[in-house]
């Protein structure tokens, strides 16, 4: 490298070299949380199963009288949906970022998928049978569930449209079911394909169904999609426990867990971060993790002592890294939401090579100045 013949402009050169050398990180890791209590209908529990982008959230919440019904949190109040639908029991299970959520309710003793939308509800129907349930919805308002058939079996549905259609399932399945759906319609389940084997599948409208395989047992469930089509879910080991895993690049990683045996993976958002439950050392109680960056993190550890909560099981994380779930709090199951708290960031190498590059052309810009204003 030749560097100019002053010591200032020679360490201006430098830092302009090492430039290209540093990027910042693909994503930071939150430092802590604030949690926040969702609250109830009245009821002494309440759960949180759903967040979309700006920040509502979905669940169920016990009643007064102890009924368990679909509940919007929308910051301020808790909206009872069941209410809407009639229905005795019912649960909100997912919810896009237009605000409308889609659970299902038992009405007349026959579960039934449903749709909520401002104020107003739409049965999706059945694909012949009795029962259905509604799990996860789009931004296109695009519907994945399971309903029976009229042979009375289970079966994974999209609906669109107005229109309810079965899904094609992995070979040999008599039971599957649509858990995940993601903007492109891709549909993240799992089908009963022999004698107590379930298996993890993705549907994809252009290339139908493709088994995502196990981490070495028998079983694997996939629970959510985003939009690069990653997946999360669980899946057995060869010794029979459970671990949570991350479907990328056609490969299923291993997250591991917070000490127990088993962990449990349900919710991922497009940055690929991904939220669940663990069981601790001892296997006597479960705490909800967080996995980015290739490390499984407590998420009890984020949020600080003295908060009253032990948050037991993470189901939710949407694009601005909020996570909802279930907690203990002051002896009672409660629905939380945890904001991550944005701290001044410590300067990356490369935000101080930018600075040392603005001091040099400050000192050359003086120099010219100066040398403007001498005689010549």
């Amino acid at each position: 490298m030749e560097y100019c013949g002053c010591p200032m402009q020679s360490i201006f050169c430098f830092l302009l070299a090492l430039l290209p050398l540093f990027a910042p990180p693909v994503h930071a890791v939150p430092i802590t949380y604030t949690v926040i209590d969702l609250g109830t209908l009245g009821g002494n529990e309440s759960a949180a199963y759903d967040i979309n982008d700006n920040g509502e959230v979905t669940g169920w919440s016990l009643t007064p009288s102890d009924s368990i019904v679909a509940v919007l949190f929308d910051g301020a109040t808790v909206v009872n949906l069941g209410s809407q639908s009639g229905g005795a029991y019912s649960l909100g299970n997912g919810i896009n970022d237009a605000g409308v959520v889609v659970g299902f309710a038992y009405i007349n003793g026959v579960a039934q998928a449903i749709l909520w939308s401002n104020g107003s509800i739409t049965n999706l129907g059945t694909l012949g049978g009795l029962d259905a349930y509604a799990l996860d919805i789009n931004s296109s308002g695009q519907v994945t569930g399971g309903s029976t058939n009229p042979a009375g079996q289970m079966q994974a549905f999209v609906y669109e449209s107005g229109s309810i259609q079965g899904l094609s399932t992995p070979s040999g399945s008599d039971w599957s079911v649509g858990y995940g759906i993601n903007n492109s319609g891709q549909v993240a389940g799992t089908a009963q394909t022999g004698a107590g084997v379930f298996q993890a599948f993705l549907w994809d409208p252009q290339a139908g169904v493709t088994g995502l395989g196990t981490l070495g047992g028998a079983t694997s469930y996939s629970m959510d999609i985003n939009d690069a089509g990653e997946i999360v879910g669980h899946s057995n080991l060869p010794g029979g426990y459970l671990h949570a895993f991350l479907y990328v690049n056609g490969v299923l990683v291993d997250l591991g867990t917070l000490g127990g045996g088993s962990s449990y993976g349900y919710g991922i958002n497009d940055l690929g971060h991904v939220v669940g439950y663990s069981w601790l050392g001892g296997n006597d109680v479960t705490h909800a993790f967080l996995y980015l960056n290739g490390v499984l993190v407590d998420l009890n550890s984020l949020i600080g002592s003295g908060t009253g909560w032990e948050l037991l099981e993470a189901f939710g994380i949407n694009n601005r890294g909020q996570i909802v779930g279930v907690g203990w709090l002051d002896g009672r199951r409660h629905a939380f939401l945890l904001n991550p708290v944005e701290e001044s960031p410590v300067p990356e190498p490369a935000t101080l090579a930018m600075v040392g590059v603005g001091l040099v052309l400050m000192w050359r810009t003086g120099q010219k100045r100066r040398k403007l204003r001498e005689p010549r």
